[in-house]
């Protein structure tokens, strides 16, 4: 994939909060329920609540770098995508007892899809996660996103197993990247 020059990776102001929280809302807006019922409750709880939520995990990561991550993609100082992270020091598998960054979101606007963007933020994800000394990265994707899934595989992340979501028709991919 060839990336767009134009394309950085930053530490989002306060200011840009409203606009991570509009891809948030356009991104899943048309989304069909289907296996993902909670779709319709999550919109609405970001269209209230989702530009605060965004400055608490804005502050959180200015003030305690070491436990919380949140970058943007931009593009002229236009956020068209953003990743967030944090730590789980057991691993999903509740045994591991490690240092572990949990993987707890990728989101780029459609209309940049193919520019580099998603990939220049799992790539600051994983400088992040190594620097402050974490041994892998831990997430769900949901099974039928077969996308995501392609895109982190290339990530180098390995499939470690499903386990149901909350609604019956929904199954998580569990997925780990070893640093």
């Amino acid at each position: 994939m060839a990336f767009r020059e134009d394309v950085t990776v930053a530490l989002p102001t306060l200011g840009q909060a409203e606009a991570m929280n509009a891809i948030f809302i356009d991104r899943y807006r048309d989304t069909t329920p289907g296996s993902m019922p909670w779709i319709p409750d999550r919109i609405e709880l970001y269209r209230t609540e989702g530009v605060e939520m965004f400055r608490r995990r804005i502050v959180d990561t200015t003030q305690n770098p070491q436990r919380h991550f949140i970058r943007a993609a931009m593009i002229d100082q236009k956020v068209v995508g953003f990743a967030c992270g944090g730590i789980d020091f057991e691993g999903n598998d509740g045994y591991s007892y490690e240092k572990c960054a949990a993987m707890e979101g990728l989101i780029i606007d459609r209309q940049y899809e193919g520019w580099g963007a998603a990939t220049m933020l799992e790539q600051a994800r994983q400088a992040w996660a190594k620097d402050i000394g974490c041994t892998a990265i831990e997430g769900e994707i949901i099974v039928d996103n077969k996308r995501s899934w392609q895109f982190f595989e290339r990530m180098g992340y390995k499939d470690i197993g499903q386990e149901p979501g909350p609604f019956p028709a929904m199954v998580f991919k569990r997925i780990r990247l070893t640093l």
